[in-house]
């Protein structure tokens, strides 16, 4: 890990009840992979309790896209881990980008750190699934200083 990365570590206690079921899901989907597990059945609690079912196929889809083209390991932590990892950040930050300010080209700068191909589906998708949870009342704003860090070439 570099200076960059661990200046300021981010902690999943503070985000947003929308940016936490995000990052647990993104974990929690690995995870039941990982086990042969029933990834919906493992992450339906929260989404039903707001009423953003939908935004399950979107995680589907997103998570797809990201391990099955990423530009290096990444790093995703158990669901019970207190901090998240610098490619959780640039995750939640596609996330943030392509849903909470529209922002394209940020949400694209941002998704072409942790894949090689897809780019694209990938931001559009954190768009949809983002949307999904905002229009159940979820906030994905806490963390608006979550910046990108570009690594020297």
């Amino acid at each position: 890990r570099n200076h960059d990365e661990t200046a300021t570590e981010l902690r999943f206690a503070s985000l947003t009840q929308g940016e936490q079921i995000f990052v647990w899901s993104s974990r929690q989907w690995l995870l039941s992979r990982r086990n042969q597990r029933c990834v919906k059945c493992d992450l339906i609690g929260p989404y039903r309790r707001f009423a953003c079912v939908e935004a399950i196929s979107y995680l589907n889809r997103f998570m797809g896209l990201l391990v099955g083209a990423p530009i290096r390991p990444l790093e995703l932590r158990h669901p019970n881990f207190p901090e998240i990892s610098h490619d959780e950040r640039i995750m939640l930050r596609v996330v943030q980008a392509a849903a909470l300010t529209c922002d394209v080209p940020s949400a694209r700068a941002a998704a072409s750190q942790l894949v090689c191909a897809g780019v694209t589906d990938l931001s559009e998708t954190a768009r949809r699934y983002g949307q999904s949870l905002m229009s159940g009342g979820l906030s994905l704003n806490s963390y608006r200083e979550l910046t990108l860090i570009r690594r020297a070439a």
